[in-house]
């Protein structure tokens, strides 16, 4: 999966703060945090960098038509800059939730704010059920704050009010569990690709022997006949002699099979052990990855539904 870099998403973000016709102090003091979730360490280094890069663009601008496509430009110019290495990046969902998020925060999703997001949608995420699935839920938890504000300035007495509150509270657990895994849906690791043998380790061993002793099967028959004959000749008149030539004909013949067969058999079980001992590395790396995907979109779901409802 290609990832966006951390900086180029967070000049994406600033351009759509920008989008409206200006930056207020709250939405710059929201810049800051975000940069500070997605790149604690070095994100005040180039803070000023991006909003000079940012606001140099904008400058050009001389309407508010001509802005957008401006913003647009360099919304483009950012986001194209992909990498495979998820350290420094965040994936185009997760990007697309937390733009959603700041669109949001104020409580006013304007229209020029959800062209630009829209835009990012069609240019980052080929399916195109996801945008309008992350807009309808957060349309969703913002209709359930507004229930429960009126819940909780009404005059309804408790036994009332408790019940709709429950109620309330499990749609918020609903839609905040759905917006975790549409996100996770694209950062969830695939599984690794196993190298499955198309044979079984007694299959690989029962060829590594064939392939040992089918060389030295004649050699054996000849062997075998070439004693009978010598006993068969000479056996009443020089019958030791021909059981040592016997032993020494077999001797070789056994050299010959049984050590190959065995140094094959030992091969076949190395590699056998060492093609599991892979499999389980990539597994357990798989799971890591999978595991620190899972934390960034739970995270990134947690801090939108914990500024609207209040939830730690």
């Amino acid at each position: 999966m290609k990832y966006i870099k951390t900086r180029d998403a967070l000049q994406a973000f600033y351009y759509l703060i920008a989008v409206d016709g200006s930056v207020r102090d709250d939405e710059r003091a929201l810049f800051d945090h975000i940069g500070d979730n997605l790149d604690a360490k070095h994100f005040h280094d180039y803070r000023k960098e991006i909003i000079d890069s940012c606001d140099e663009r904008i400058n050009q601008c001389h309407d508010s038509d001509d802005r957008y496509d401006v913003i647009v430009e360099g919304v483009d110019a950012v986001l194209s800059h992909r990498t495979d290495k998820r350290a420094g990046g965040i994936a185009p969902r997760l990007l697309l939730w937390n733009m959603l998020s700041v669109a949001f925060a104020d409580g006013e999703y304007d229209a020029v704010e959800s062209r630009l997001i829209r835009h990012i949608a069609r240019t980052m995420i080929a399916d195109r059920s996801i945008y309008p699935e992350m807009e309808h839920l957060m349309r969703a938890a913002y209709d359930v704050r507004g229930e429960l504000d009126w819940i909780s300035n009404s005059e309804l007495p408790y036994s009332e009010v408790r019940p709709m509150v429950d109620q309330l509270e499990e749609r918020v657990n609903v839609l905040q569990n759905a917006a975790v895994l549409l996100i996770e849906d694209e950062t969830a690791a695939p599984a690794p690709e196993v190298m499955v043998p198309e044979k079984d380790v007694f299959d690989q061993t029962k060829d590594a022997v064939d392939s040992v002793v089918a060389p030295v099967v004649d050699q054996v028959q000849q062997g075998a006949q070439g004693a009978a004959d010598a006993v068969k000749h000479t056996f009443d008149d020089n019958v030791a002699p021909v059981l040592n030539q016997v032993g020494d004909a077999l001797k070789p013949v056994n050299d010959a099979v049984l050590k190959p067969v065995g140094n094959a058999a030992n091969e076949v079980a190395k590699r056998a052990g060492d093609a599991a001992n892979e499999v389980a590395k990539h597994a357990g790396d798989a799971a890591n990855e999978a595991a620190k995907r899972a934390g960034d979109a739970a995270h990134a779901v947690q801090g939108f539904f914990g500024g609207l409802f209040g939830r730690k």
